[in-house]
């Protein structure tokens, strides 16, 4: 059979230390004294340029201007990083080098008197590199504008903690809310001062008191919580408002706050009277997408008034996820500390999790969470159970988390999904161009065999799929054989390349598995010429040819030479796992 391909890996290398140097061509020659640059403002400095051949040519210092329509050929590093050609300077350095017409550079040096090109494009060295890391960057714009596409017009509630004042990444972060707000994503953010309230109440002198986690809030509380709210509400307003800086935009980022919703007070429980601490009564939905499809940004603030013009203190991630809910959000995201799940079976982190098991870890582990980190993740299940779609904690002191998290298929922080995010389902027609992508590189290399369009799609009832996120990121198909009805045959398994050393695989594997036994399989086999040490750490064992089904051995490529495996379903060690998780999956 075939089996998983060998893993290549591509690396980036995101530091800026080192940087490659690179050709650009620039579209106008240099006044005298001037630095030749480009659009991007890089260049070979005092206005020093070379010609195609490494020639110097003579500036006619008489007309500067005469010859605009020329190229000039320079090199330049600056902290972007420069793909390139054979020389390596360091960051910030400015350098250039002499191409000949053999393509092969020298490091300039300061006796060399450079000029405008005299040549034109065509004549001009070939293949010069662009200074932009093509395919990584295409790639992932290919991908970022699916989501691009997917989220416009659609609303997102945005929980802000108000101690990210106080942090490095507050205009950062503030700048990115920006960026969602200009290509089309409806905003609501909602505020939460606990930061801006602390440092009142240690100024105050005043004592703070909670019960489960709740404030009590009495009248001098009250008036501390009402100014802390106001100056959060002031500084995110005023760094919201200046937009995207140094990025020209014709739509300015227009914010609105105010009594967008109503609360009633908790009330008196367990003879705790929590005086004006109270809840969500109330969203005026209407009001807040009415200012939504004005293309505002609304805010929310803790504080809210009862149709009595009571104010009352709220909890602002139950403000958060109660205010999702009603609007029916696309997504209700919090902005956390590096909290992440670990599977301490599989020994992993788990970025994301299907709404049942995360109420499931919940009911488990409530009383050992961080309770402001429990709270968030109770937010999320009441909002996901309200018709919110997906819901995320994010590491807020990771630079850029809201756009790698919004616009990157695998994210960076921890998902709640009331959707199928990640999982594994029978293949159905629609899904074949996704796995095609997958097994052709695979086929044309001879790791799998050679199946056509219209094999695989005689064959969709067999087989079975990992999505990620609407994405075929990996495929198995399961034969059964009517002359061996307790056998099976695993075949077609392949993950696509950037899920490999992931876990795709195993997951797959189990799932097929699982699948299996509930079938009535008990032997699972697969035919492989490359892949077979990863199935022999999965207890797969190498068997002779006879053992293979008759209608299976009068089939076998003798060319091909494939090595035989096999799995036994009902060892001891693995039946009461797979027992349990037919169970679970019935």
């Amino acid at each position: 059979m075939d089996g998983i391909a060998g893993f290549v890996a591509g690396g980036w290398n995101a530091g800026y230390r080192t940087r490659r140097v690179t050709p650009m061509r620039m579209c106008a020659a240099p006044r005298d004294g001037e630095s030749s640059k480009n659009a991007h403002g890089n260049g070979v400095p005092n206005g020093k340029a070379i010609n195609a051949n490494g020639n110097g040519v003579a500036r006619n210092k008489t007309n500067p201007s005469e010859g605009l329509d020329q190229f000039v050929i320079g090199y330049s590093v600056d902290r972007l990083g420069w793909c390139s050609a054979e020389t390596e300077v360091q960051a910030g350095e400015l350098a250039a080098t002499v191409l000949p017409e053999s393509g092969v550079g020298r490091r300039l040096t300061d006796e060399d008197e450079l000029d405008v090109c005299s040549s034109d494009v065509e004549s001009c060295p070939e293949k010069l590199t662009p200074r932009v890391m093509t395919p990584f960057f295409v790639d992932t714009f290919r991908m970022s504008s699916v989501y691009i596409n997917l989220f416009r017009d659609t609303t997102f509630v945005i929980h802000i903690p108000g101690c990210i004042l106080e942090e490095p990444l507050f205009e950062s972060i503030m700048e990115d809310l920006a960026t969602l707000s200009i290509i089309g994503v409806k905003l609501v953010l909602v505020l939460g001062p606990k930061r801006q309230i602390e440092r009142r109440m240690e100024e105050s002198n005043l004592e703070e008191k909670f019960v489960d986690g709740v404030r009590v809030t009495d009248e001098k509380m009250l008036r501390v919580i009402k100014e802390s709210a106001g100056v959060l509400l002031f500084e995110v307003e005023s760094k919201l408002s200046r937009g995207v800086v140094n990025i020209p935009t014709k739509n300015k980022i227009s914010v609105v706050s105010g009594n967008f919703y109503t609360a009633q007070p908790i009330g008196v429980i367990d003879g705790e009277d929590f005086g004006h601490t109270g809840k969500v009564r109330r969203i005026d939905v209407e009001a807040i997408e009415r200012r939504l499809g004005q293309r505002d940004v609304v805010m929310l603030s803790n504080v809210a008034f009862s149709p009595s013009g009571e104010s009352f203190n709220c909890q602002s991630e139950d403000v958060a996820a109660v205010c999702a809910g009603q609007l029916k959000a696309e997504k209700l995201i919090y902005l956390g500390s590096n909290e992440v799940i670990y599977d301490t079976g599989t020994k992993s982190m788990v970025p994301n999790l299907p709404l049942r098991t995360a109420k499931e870890f919940l009911a488990m582990n409530a009383d050992a969470l961080q309770p402001t980190f429990r709270i968030r993740v109770e937010s999320c299940i009441s909002a996901l159970s309200h018709g919110v779609r997906r819901a995320h904690i994010l590491n807020r002191f990771v630079d850029g988390v809201l756009i790698m998290e919004i616009f990157h298929r695998d994210g960076v922080g921890i998902m709640i999904s009331r959707d199928l995010y990640e999982g594994v389902r029978p293949a159905i027609i629609s899904d074949l161009p996704g796995i095609f992508e997958i097994i052709e590189p695979l086929m044309d290399r001879g790791v799998l065999v050679s199946r056509s369009r219209d094999q695989l799609e005689a064959e969709i009832g067999s087989m079975v799929v990992a999505e990620r996120d609407g994405m075929i990121i990996a495929v198995a198909s399961l034969g059964k054989f009517s002359d061996s009805p307790e056998m099976a045959e695993l075949s077609c398994f392949a993950v696509h390349p950037q899920y490999r050393r992931s876990g795709k695989g195993g997951s797959l594997l189990s799932y097929v598995e699982r699948i299996a036994y509930a079938m009535g399989i008990r032997q699972l086999f697969l035919l492989s010429t490359q892949s077979f040490a990863w199935f022999r750490e999965r207890k797969f064992f190498e068997v002779p040819l006879d053992r293979l089904p008759e209608s299976r051995k009068q089939r076998y490529n003798h060319q091909r030479n494939s090595k035989v495996l096999m799995k036994d379903l009902t060892e001891s060690d693995e039946l009461e796992e797979l027992l349990i998780q037919v169970q679970d999956e019935v």
